[in-house]
């Protein structure tokens, strides 16, 4: 699938006021003859006719059929400013919506950015039909999804970013909001491609929403929460996390993580580029999935707290006289080992990591790390497990909990 930029010079013809009153546009075809086909995504771009002021992008949709010699559109009769055009080779667009001032992109936004300012329509502004590369493609619908033209980030660049430069999405970038929102617009515009790709019409729901997509093909609706995880977190966890306060409903939904996310900074803004995705399909509360998933989820809620009570009793036998100590630590090595061979039935284990170097890419969540300077974190040590990694014959199933402390030189 192929991204472009359809053009309309508005001192020949009311573009605004034509995508504005219809829901299925014919557009003239002058370029890339055989390379437009049908269900190509197509952004459109209003001429400034000497006010550059005003140029940039209004709405957007979708092409409905392949490059055909028919008539002008007869709906678009009264938004001709010239001579009514005749036969040509023209296509039809479903438009999304045209959100109208609110979602204009301006073409001063577009020069700016890292991604796009070098655009065909920037270089190059005369002609029809302009085509995108896929980076520039996904970076467009980013902003076109976000309603609102990039602006710079207040204050200075993400953690681990010089002022010019690129890194990839790790967890310090994830605490940073503008860094964050970047990955995270990111991610949605991979979502929103990979559904239209396969079908389903896709819009984006209200800020604030528990979920970020809504798609739907005929009678099949999707629901889709959609997140970016950072380099130095599994995805995994990041399934996780984003699968908690999932709101239930009658559709199905699926949880859409994108990773390998590398960020620039230029031109005083952060923009992501990048990733590949993992998808679970079929979740949410009361999905078939989650029913039969919840018996092994709640196995694995006995296993942690079954290995904190283990933990916790060995706190209390240290304060017991060496007798009573001895006579319950038995018990206890045969509690422990009871709990672990009946985990090991199901494909489970418990892992332990204290006392080895920490690295950033194990499955952990990392509760002190704000005690360390950047510069001690390759010389930290795993202190204390306070939750244990689960794993499965598949892998990973549920991240860990630790406190480290500076090695010892």
């Amino acid at each position: 699938m192929t991204t472009w930029i359809f053009q309309g010079n508005p001192t020949r013809f009311d573009i605004e006021g034509y995508l504005a009153t219809a829901k299925r546009v014919r557009w003239t075809v002058r370029q890339h003859r055989a390379e437009i086909a049908t269900g190509d995504r197509v952004f459109f771009w209003v001429a400034g006719a000497g006010q550059k002021e005003r140029a940039g992008i209004i709405a957007a949709g979708r092409i409905a059929d392949s490059p055909a010699l028919v008539p002008d559109d007869p709906a678009a009769s009264p938004y001709w400013r010239a001579a009514l055009p005749g036969d040509e080779l023209r296509v039809n667009v479903d438009l999304d919506s045209c959100p109208g001032e609110r979602a204009r992109i301006r073409r001063q936004a577009l020069v700016n950015d890292p991604n796009l300012g070098n655009l065909s329509i920037l270089r190059q502004p005369s002609g029809t039909n302009f085509l995108l590369t896929d980076e520039q493609a996904i970076r467009l619908e980013a902003l076109w999804l976000s309603g609102t033209e990039p602006s710079p980030p207040a204050g200075p660049a993400a953690p681990g970013m010089a002022s010019q430069g690129r890194a990839s999405y790790d967890r310090r970038h994830h605490d940073d909001p503008t860094a964050r929102s970047a990955a995270n617009l990111h991610a949605k515009a991979l979502a929103v491609e990979h559904y239209r790709a396969l079908g389903f019409e896709v819009e984006d729901t209200p800020a604030g929403h528990a979920l970020d997509l809504r798609c739907w093909k005929g009678a099949d609706e999707v629901r889709v929460k959609v997140g970016a995880a950072p380099c130095d977190c599994p995805t995994t966890i990041a399934l996780q996390d984003l699968a908690k306060g999932t709101p239930p409903g009658d559709w199905r939904m699926d949880l859409f993580v994108a990773h390998g996310i590398s960020l620039t900074a230029e031109a005083d803004q952060i923009v992501a580029t990048g990733a590949g995705s993992t998808i679970l399909e079929g979740l949410g509360p009361g999905s078939e999935r989650s029913r039969a998933a919840a018996p092994f989820q709640s196995l694995i809620e006995v296993a942690v707290a079954s290995w904190r009570f283990a933990r916790l009793f060995s706190h209390v036998l240290a304060k017991l006289d060496s007798v009573e100590g001895a006579r319950y630590s038995n018990q206890r090595r045969y509690y422990a080992k009871h709990l672990e061979e009946s985990l090991a039935a199901a494909d489970i284990s418990l892992v332990n990591l204290e006392g080895q170097c920490y690295d950033t890419g194990m499955p952990v969540s990392l509760i002190n790390i704000e005690d360390f300077d950047p510069g001690d974190r390759d010389r930290l040590l795993v202190d204390q497990m306070v939750e244990p990694i689960i794993m499965g014959r598949d892998g990973l199933l549920r991240a860990g909990s630790i406190m480290v402390r500076k090695a010892e030189r």
